[in-house]
């Protein structure tokens, strides 16, 4: 995260707007089935979430 915060004003001194962002992947999951249910899940828990390729 540290790293991140100095990219961050690196770019600011430079005009450059930025902005981090924080994610959580789930899984893996062995088949696209299996990684829909946990999606379908997810949704019921509130979480929104997508699937990404491997």
């Amino acid at each position: 995260m540290e790293n991140a915060k100095q990219l961050q004003a690196k770019l600011a001194e430079h005009g450059i707007p930025s902005h981090t962002e924080t994610r959580v992947q789930i899984g893996p999951f062995k088949t696209r089935a299996e990684a829909d249910q946990a999606k379908e899940k997810l949704k019921t828990l509130g979480i929104s979430g997508v699937i990404a390729p491997k």
